[in-house]
């Protein structure tokens, strides 16, 4: 079972790395994949995966918006 974990988290990464900054629900879909990635252990990920997430996040509803909060503090 945690080998198949590892190869959606490596499949995920590899898709998150083609994907841009205005795809639809990109942002969330970094929030989820970051919390994956601190599930599993492997906090350098999960942080990468927040901090773009936030990136986003604050870019689209700004930096004072409750949608930034989550990430925030997970990072």
């Amino acid at each position: 079972m945690f080998h198949i974990v590892l190869v959606t988290c490596f499949q995920m990464k590899s898709i998150l790395m083609n994907m841009e900054a205005h795809e639809p629900f990109l942002d969330a879909f970094l929030e989820h994949t970051g919390s994956v990635y601190f599930a599993l252990g492997n906090t350098d990920e999960a942080v990468f995966c927040y901090n773009r997430s936030l990136n986003l996040q604050e870019s689209l509803f700004g930096t004072s918006s409750n949608s930034t909060l989550y990430n925030f503090v997970c990072i």
